[in-house]
């Protein structure tokens, strides 16, 4: 491509950079609603292997360089092409295997990202000698897609975001043309046709089409599967895409006449609407409703002395408010992750959510408002609040793991009054065992063992939803004969059940020669009551992964040992991608023939240092994003504020190695071992002050910034070495760098699934130290050298 001037190539630059990430995170909302959370996160890491495909394919064929020129015109297509075959192949059903239909996601994401890659390499390569303030341009694009991409899905939703993609693309491609030169007008007017072409094209896919995507064939998609339901009569009442997701608000009428209003989230996680004036107006619906909800039984047995507060993390349609309000508690407070949920439930269910004096309701993550506020609870709910949506572009996750760690309960303790209660309403035993793993985990940190642990612990169950039941202090044995008479008499006995200070009563019996045993509590938990044996040995027998959970591995809905199922294809590929760049790297990229053996040599070791350094700063990212995310109130703007922070200060680096003028691999060296230095204070001296005492965001910003700068030197300096050596090698460090990433974000789940993030930063700081090792001892050898020459 020959440019006029390199601000031509810096605004393009600017624009596919900003395209990239803004394209990324809108295909993780749209797959969000459409799959499973975990096939998400595989989609989304695939993208980030498009990128390195485009880059390594404008370095290896010289056929992809000389026709580059057709990669600009491409680009808002690919997104449109990508855009409707995406919503239209999920709608058809065509591809309904869904291991088929993943790989089809997978080839109509990535399309864009290759064809960004080939356009950002030929930038690259056409303006080498700028090759620090070309990568600062590509992480100030991509800092400032993250923030403009949440304001697009909050306040214009998904279809905008796409359509705002792809007009940037066009602009993007409309200044390549204004930067050619040709014979007369000719190469003028090809670009007219090719606007008319985009905008004919863009009214067409944007606009007459009916954007209206489809969730696929997936056991965790409720929706879906009521929907289907012949018997029942379904409407979609109203539909909200943000940044959070889709939610919808659907109306259910069965074969009798019956109706409810059910909200959905991605597709999954429904809840039914509760109105506390339709309950007062109809003594009927009051029966019906909290029959169903196991949670009131234990909030009748408080006294009113108890009921002066409550807090309720995820309150759902309002079955949680409905139930304290009519049971006169003083102060409802709820806290809702979903700003749609909250706008939907204040338009279609305002008795329970703004008609009440003493209920309010925020818009906040809810571990992050516990840890916030100062009020005193009586009482803090959480109410299966599982949205089964992944939160996120690049992390494999629910937003909701955060609730369900030791920390967690720490947190949800310190905001109780002395005679305080937790109330969690599970899916079933296995939930109740990993949770009571946490609680008893904490509470050996504070010296007290499991059997007076469970002094504060009463667990019943209707068969379908387990509650458990964290005191504060000790349930006192009139309590629990009490409590134990009355979950009989309400058959709230079934499977786990569990009262302190109650002995255990056991049946067994041979009928017919089958033994047939009985016990009225738990048997595991019965026996860890009694000093028998301790959770950890519970959780070292059982199949499932019943090991507890805490910040560091927030994985609480992982069941799996080892590496889960839905990440190991990934995984496998993942160690290919990164078993064919070591080899590559260890047998010599084939460089130019007329390289001397030195330079050969150099060029090899310059991009295995950019391999670990790639694998070195998706770690670093990694566990600062996960450290810092709890202090946000927001997950899906936190992951924006804090990519966009993150990269801002990557790209500041990098506008800084701009003027350097010579010693670049020294200076790489240095920084690599500056930003192990920085991470490594980081850890051991400022993130302990923060789990205490909280951080404001502001100093949260200052705090990301100041690695983030060092981290975004030693790179653009490696690109500024190579930028001499050969015309477009450029190219092959970019597709390293990209393909790395992909497989890195893999590795980081994993390694953070098994070990913790803590053992994804020691890595990452080792692997930083051995390039500052490498960098150091390579400059000196080379050094000296030269002064023998």
């Amino acid at each position: 491509m020959k440019t006029k001037n390199f601000i031509v190539s810096f605004l393009i630059l600017l624009l596919v950079s900003s395209t990239g990430i803004m394209l990324e995170i809108s295909l993780s909302r749209l797959f969000s609603y459409m799959l499973s959370y975990h096939f998400v996160f595989i989609i989304i890491a695939f993208t980030l292997f498009g990128l390195g495909i485009g880059e390594m394919s404008y370095y290896r064929w010289s056929w992809v360089r000389s026709k580059a020129r057709i990669f600009y015109d491409v680009l808002p297509f690919s997104i449109l092409f990508s855009f409707i075959l995406l919503v239209s192949l999920n709608k058809s059903g065509i591809f309904a295997t869904p291991s088929f239909n993943l790989i089809i996601n997978i080839l109509m994401a990535v399309l864009p990202f290759i064809a960004i890659g080939v356009v950002k390499a030929d930038i690259f390569h056409t303006q080498r000698t700028k090759a620090a303030w070309l990568y600062s341009m590509d992480l100030a694009g991509s800092a400032g897609g993250a923030l403009l991409t949440v304001f697009i899905l909050n306040n214009l939703g998904l279809l905008k975001a796409f359509l705002i993609s792809y007009v940037l693309l066009a602009v993007a491609g409309l200044l390549s043309w204004s930067s050619f030169s040709g014979k007369k007008n000719q190469p003028y007017l090809r670009g007219v046709i090719w606007i008319i072409l985009v905008a004919f094209l863009g009214w067409a896919g944007f606009w007459a089409y009916n954007f209206n995507p489809s969730i696929s064939k997936d056991n965790d998609k409720d929706m879906l599967r009521l929907m289907s339901n012949p018997a029942i009569k379904s409407r979609i009442i109203e539909t909200e895409w943000n940044s959070f997701g889709k939610t919808d608000l659907v109306e259910l009428t069965n074969p009798d006449g019956s109706s409810k209003k059910v909200m959905f989230v991605d597709g999954a996680a429904g809840t039914t609407l509760v109105s506390i004036e339709e309950i007062e107006n109809n003594k009927g619906e009051h029966a019906h409703q909290f029959a169903h909800f196991p949670a009131t039984f234990g909030l009748n047995l408080l006294k009113e002395k108890e009921k002066d507060s409550v807090l309720i993390i995820g309150p759902g349609g309002g079955v949680d408010m409905a139930a304290t309000w009519l049971l006169n508690f003083s102060q409802i407070d709820a806290v809702e992750i979903n700003p749609s949920f909250v706008s939907l439930m204040e338009k279609y269910n305002p008795s329970t959510f703004t008609q009440k004096d003493n209920i309010a309701v925020y818009v906040q993550e809810g571990r992050n408002f516990v840890r916030e506020t100062k009020n005193r609870y009586d009482v803090v709910m959480l109410t299966i609040p599982v949205t089964k949506g992944g939160r996120g572009a690049d992390f494999y996750g629910l937003s909701e793991n955060y609730l369900f760690t030791r920390e967690a309960v720490k947190d949800y303790l310190n905001v109780l009054t002395p005679e305080g209660r937790l109330i969690f309403t599970m899916h079933n035993a296995t939930e109740v065992y990993k949770m009571l793993s946490n609680y008893l985990e904490l509470m050996e940190t504070r010296g007290i063992d499991g059997a007076t642990a469970l002094l504060n612990v009463f667990i019943y169950s209707n068969e379908m939803m387990p509650v458990l039941i964290i005191r504060k202090i000790p349930f006192e044995k009139n309590e629990t004969e009490t409590n134990h008479i009355l979950a009989h008499q309400y058959n709230l006995d079934r499977e786990t059940f569990f009262i302190p200070n109650i002995q255990q009563l056991e049946a067994d019996t041979l009928v017919e020669n089958i033994n047939y045993q009985w016990y009225m509590f738990d048997r595991l938990i019965y026996g860890i009551s009694q000093n028998e044996f301790d959770y950890k040995q519970l959780s070292e027998a059982a199949v499932l992964n019943l090991e507890p959970v805490d910040d560091d591995s927030p994985y609480f809905f992982n069941y799996e040992n080892g590496i889960p199922n839905s990440l190991m294809t990934l995984f496998i590929f993942s160690l290919i991608v990164m078993g064919w760049l070591i080899f590559m790297t260890a047998r010599g990229w084939k460089f130019s023939q007329e390289l001397i053996p030195e330079t050969r040599k150099k060029l090899n070791f310059l991009a295995f240092v950019v391999f670990v350094l790639g694998i070195c700063y998706f770690f670093v990212q990694s566990y600062l994003f996960q450290v810092l995310n709890l202090q946000l109130s927001n997950p899906a703007q936190s992951f924006s504020l804090l990519l966009f922070t993150f990269l801002l200060g990557n790209g500041l680096g990098s506008f800084y190695t701009g003027l350097f003028r010579r010693n670049f691999l020294l200076k790489a060296g240095l920084y690599s071992l500056l930003v192990a230095i920085v991470m490594v204070a980081v850890r051991v001296f400022i993130m302990p002050g923060f789990a205490v005492d909280g951080i404001s965001q502001p100093l949260m910003v200052v705090l990301l910034l100041i690695p983030a700068f060092f981290i975004g030197i030693p790179f653009p300096s490696i690109l500024k070495e190579v930028s001499g050596e050969q015309e477009h090698l450029l190219p092959l460090f970019l597709g390293i760098s990209s393909l790395v990433s992909m497989a890195t974000a893999v590795m980081v789940i994993v390694i953070s699934m098994l070990w913790g993030y803590s053992y994804v930063l020691w890595l990452g700081v080792i692997g930083y130290i051995i390039v500052a090792l490498s960098l150091v001892l390579f400059y000196r050898k080379n050094l000296k050298v030269s002064k023998n020459a």
